[in-house]
């Protein structure tokens, strides 16, 4: 359910486009909220895993400022939605 909300959600905006950037930014939120939330399980090897999505995401946000085709408020809109998502289905 998680998945279908933050896909709409990220696709939305620009629905006419069809790319899947804000689908896998909601994915990437969802991941990042549960990482976070569950922060004290982790071992040490997976603490770096949020550096590393932060990382990418950074750079995939980058890369779509510098492209007229790349549309970063879906990305924006998928993250937040899968943030959300995932902070309301604790």
């Amino acid at each position: 359910m998680s998945t279908l909300l933050t896909c709409v959600c990220g696709a939305s905006y620009n629905i006419k486009d069809g790319h899947a950037g804000g689908a896998i930014f909601g994915l990437l939120g969802l991941l990042a909220a549960s990482l976070h939330m569950h922060r004290e399980r982790m071992i040490v090897r997976d603490r770096r895993l949020p550096m590393v999505l932060l990382v990418w995401a950074v750079y995939a946000l980058i890369n779509g400022a510098l492209s007229p085709r790349v549309d970063n408020l879906a990305h924006a809109g998928g993250f937040v939605a899968g943030t959300a998502a995932r902070r309301k289905g604790q």
